[in-house]
């Protein structure tokens, strides 16, 4: 009742309940589980996924550096005046 709806704090208080007070062992195996299930949808495992490595050349786009140089010291200026 609590998962469906989406109460995960007082779902896992009452399994965690189950878990320290019922005798049989089947409920808290479900109990178990559906903890899991619970820490699964909190903390969602991320892929790790391994971007290619990439060089740019910027030589072929004729960037004239020292522009490019003004440029950036131009807008490290304004953040400091802010």
């Amino acid at each position: 009742m609590y998962l469906s709806r989406e109460d995960y704090f007082q779902a896992k208080a009452t399994l965690n309940s189950i878990i320290e007070n019922y005798d049989g062992e089947d409920l808290k195996q479900i109990a178990n589980t559906k903890l899991e299930e619970i820490d699964a949808i909190e903390n969602p495992k991320e892929e790790e996924i391994e971007a290619p490595e990439m060089e740019i050349e910027l030589d072929e786009f004729n960037i004239d550096h020292d522009e490019l140089e003004k440029l950036f010291n131009d807008e490290e200026e304004e953040f400091e005046d802010e």
